[in-house]
């Protein structure tokens, strides 16, 4: 399995340790066959409150499947 990832918080070099590649949200969106979230909800401009909406949805490819296992409201 090729694990493929976004994550603003984890340096590449961490990633390619764990054997994941690091792409773009958009990337990732789009190429994956499964995505999950695991993140806390937040507001503001950089918050992750509307992180998955229709243009996301949109991006990803027919028969994909999102799991969420976000935390919050």
């Amino acid at each position: 399995m090729q694990v493929i990832a976004f994550d603003p918080y984890v340096a590449p070099e961490q990633a390619r340790k764990l054997g994941v590649t690091m792409l773009s949200m958009e990337d990732v969106l789009q190429q994956a066959d499964f995505v999950t979230l695991h993140t806390s909800l937040t507001s503001g401009p950089n918050g992750t409150r509307g992180l998955i909406g229709s243009r996301e949805l949109s991006l990803m490819k027919p028969g994909a499947r999102l799991i969420n296992c976000a935390r919050g409201g």
